[in-house]
């Protein structure tokens, strides 16, 4: 971003004290500061509406992909065999995991930058459902050079069966996502969401507190499969695995939100369900899968300045405005036709490079 969509010091200051707040007390109160500033509020909307009027800030990313390959029980045994012997793409590494409920056995790719790719194998129907093999991935962690040598290595064991496991693989689950960096979270409200979503409660040391982090649109989509769409914090998420085997200090916290940018995460994730028969996805049509991103019916964050305070902490806090008092706001649909150009051509190009590596 320009510089001009900085966040400002007395801005910064409001946002670290409500992500580094110890006590649920404090972050109530770090929330109620933010709810009560109009200038924060209409700052930290323009901040929004610049992804709205610069199309080159609206950058799509693969958040997840799990792919399961149709292939043969002996050939997923030979995979087994080989995984054993020590085969592994080069500049990575092969551990041996947990069993997946489904699945008999797994096993970890680990790349030296740390991110991994996890492989299943021999699944306990059959393969009629997800397929002998799978693999579940967030294809945005890697450099292409990297994906490359990974399907490279991975289509070759597949061997003699490549081509058939590729036709007759499946997509069970994909989530592409767009980042909104200098974005208030709890700002940004999906407009269709109210009454439906589900809830999960924010944990400040362990402490369960009814502050509303993330939304969820959960519906069936036309191919019977399931859509998520999801608004949420990826601060909030970064501390929960920051800290998750040990109490932190306020310090440690203050450290945290120094040297990372908060954001707004906003996400769309497609789930395959066997259960009600949906319509299957191969790997050969990826692009196909449906994706609500573009569809984002979103309130304008700058109706919250003509709100009231209570109504505002109750629209921001717990995600509850009156049905008269929702018809008085704006909706607004994220950038629909450029987001959507942009998602289709990122999703051909990882396709080229999982198939013809």
């Amino acid at each position: 971003m320009c510089s001009n969509a900085k966040t400002q010091k007395k801005d910064a200051k409001l946002i670290q004290d409500f992500y580094s707040a110890l006590r649920i007390e404090d972050r109530d109160s770090a929330l109620s500061a933010i709810v009560s500033n109009d200038g924060f509020l209409k700052r930290n909307s323009d901040n929004f509406y610049r992804y709205l009027d610069n199309p080159r800030w609206v950058d799509p990313d693969f958040d997840r992909l799990t792919i399961g390959y149709g292939i043969s029980k002996g050939k997923a045994f030979e995979i087994i065999r080989r995984l054993k012997g020590g085969d592994a793409p080069e500049y990575a590494t092969v551990k041996r995991t947990l069993k997946k409920g489904y699945y008999k056995s797994s096993r970890l790719i680990k790349f030296k930058n740390g991110n991994v790719i996890r492989i299943y194998l021999i699944s306990n129907n059959g393969g009629v459902d997800f397929r002998h093999v799978k693999i579940d991935f967030t294809p945005s962690y890697f450099k292409d050079s990297e994906l490359a040598e990974f399907f490279n290595w991975f289509n070759e064991l597949l061997g003699s069966e490549r081509q058939r496991a590729t036709k007759d693989s499946i997509i069970s689950l994909m989530e592409n996502g767009l980042q909104l960096h200098n974005v208030f979270a709890p700002q940004i409200v999906h407009n269709s969401l109210f009454g439906k979503e589900e809830r999960f409660n924010w944990k400040i040391r362990g402490k369960e507190q009814l502050f509303t982090q993330g939304t969820y649109d959960v519906f069936k989509a036309e191919c019977g499969g399931t859509i998520k769409n999801k608004i949420y914090c990826p601060v909030s998420k970064l501390f929960d695995l920051i800290f998750k085997e040990r109490s932190y200090t306020e310090d440690d916290a203050l450290t945290v939100m120094k040297n990372i940018s908060y954001a707004t995460r906003v996400e769309s994730a497609y789930v395959y369900s066997y259960k009600h028969s949906a319509k299957k996805y191969s790997l050969l049509e990826m692009e196909r899968v449906p994706c609500y991103l573009n569809q984002f019916d979103i309130i304008a964050p700058d109706s919250l300045v003509e709100m009231p305070i209570e109504d505002r902490v109750k629209l921001m806090g717990k995600r509850t405005l009156s049905r008269e008092k929702k018809c008085s706001t704006c909706s607004l649909i994220l950038s629909p036709n450029t987001l959507e150009t942009k998602r289709i051509k990122m999703l051909e190009r990882y396709k080229d490079i999982f198939l013809n590596s």
